[in-house]
């Protein structure tokens, strides 16, 4: 409002339409661009209540949403979702309105796309409208859990490995619920292949049932962890059952074959120091 004729004159305005401005119309155009063109499913959505989470409606999804969620259009997300995914999605959207502090949740597994894990993101847009971005991370997940499962287990015999072992002994020095008991067993002059010692394996998990951790070690050399030991008898009688079971010829393809096995133990009620535990039973060697 101006005016140059004192204050007790009416004010006189202008109206100016912004839009016309080539720079924002050439902004706007891009933006529209890169979210039709964006490998990434995304929603614009708004709030009819600023009050209400339910009133949300989706005023525009690109390509690659419509792909994700089999819908060339959609109006609400209760086409789609399920309640309790539609409540989330709707709580979240209300929070980032109000708030305008972006929100994420990562690795949703829903019901409504079982085969997917999604990355999920909410903002705010500038005009108060608010976009969800889903990214389909199933495949990188896949990947993920394939290294891990190189990092943590044997993959000639898929038993658990020694990085394993120590990350179960953390755990179990932080829970410190009851003593614990290792047993390390070692193939003394026998051939490490794998039907032998998955065969030792199987029968190490035959006399102790309730341990809680059977891992190889090396080419010829596994261990057990006892973490319901009563005392270190217990040990001591686990250690000779251990060594006469092994003492028992092995069927492979048909063939008696009779394995040298050296067992040792060690055990920490404690348990400060799991690389410690892990010595002494290799030292009891």
């Amino acid at each position: 409002g101006v005016t140059v004729r004192g204050i007790s004159q009416p004010l006189t305005y202008s109206l100016v339409d912004v839009t016309r401005d080539a720079a924002a119309r050439t902004a706007r155009v891009r933006a529209a661009e890169m979210i039709d063109g964006s490998d990434s499913a995304m929603l614009v959505m708004s709030l009819v209540d600023l009050s209400d989470p339910a009133s949300l409606i989706v005023e525009d999804l690109n390509p690659a949403a419509a792909r994700l969620l089999r819908r060339d259009s959609l109006v609400t997300l209760d086409e789609v979702f399920s309640d309790d995914t539609r409540q989330l999605l709707h709580n979240a959207a209300f929070d980032v309105a109000h708030t305008g502090e972006n929100l994420a949740f990562a690795r949703l597994n829903l019901g409504e796309l079982p085969d997917l894990l999604l990355d999920v993101r909410l903002s705010r847009l500038a005009d108060g409208t608010i976009s969800m971005r889903i990214d389909d991370v199933s495949l990188q997940a896949s990947i993920e859990a394939r290294l891990r499962d190189r990092a943590l287990y044997d993959q000639r015999t898929g038993l658990p490995n020694l990085a394993c072992l120590e990350d179960h002994l953390a755990d179990l020095a932080h829970r410190g619920d009851s003593p614990i008991g290792l047993l390390v067993v070692e193939l003394a002059g026998s051939p490490g292949d794998r039907p032998v010692v998955s065969k030792v394996a199987e029968r190490l998990g035959e006399l102790a049932p309730s341990a809680s951790l059977l891992a190889r070690l090396s080419e010829q050399r596994l261990a057990l962890v006892a973490d319901s030991l009563t005392g270190e008898e217990e040990l001591a009688v686990l250690t000779q059952s251990a060594t006469a079971a092994l003492a028992v010829p092995f069927d492979i393809g048909g063939e008696a074959v009779s394995v040298q096995a050296v067992v040792g133990a060690a055990s920490n009620t404690t348990l400060d120091a799991p690389a410690t535990l892990l010595r002494d039973a290799e030292d009891a060697l």
